[in-house]
């Protein structure tokens, strides 16, 4: 009955891990698709008002730069280390 519970307790939180990191993944993607998009519009209107310079480079995000990306995926690959552990005796 114990060895039930701990292996229904193993693949949760192998779920979890997974879930977690391909948050983590996902909030990433989403956020340097933005600043992408955010810095082409800027170059855009820097060339629609045909201006004279250096056409400005989006700055892309950093995988620290959001506090929730490490901390996701840190959370992750811990919950998948305790998943995949086995009971020593």
């Amino acid at each position: 009955m114990v060895r039930e519970a701990l292996f229904k307790s193993s693949i949760l939180f192998m779920v979890l891990g997974g879930l977690f990191i391909t948050s983590a993944g996902l909030i990433y993607t989403i956020e340097r698709a933005a600043a992408n998009i955010s810095g082409n519009i800027k170059a855009a209107g820097f060339m629609a008002g045909q201006l004279q310079g250096q056409t400005p480079i989006p700055k892309m995000p950093g995988f620290i730069d959001n506090f929730y990306v490490p901390s996701l995926t840190v959370l992750g690959i811990i919950l998948l280390v305790l998943g995949t552990r086995k009971e020593l005796k």
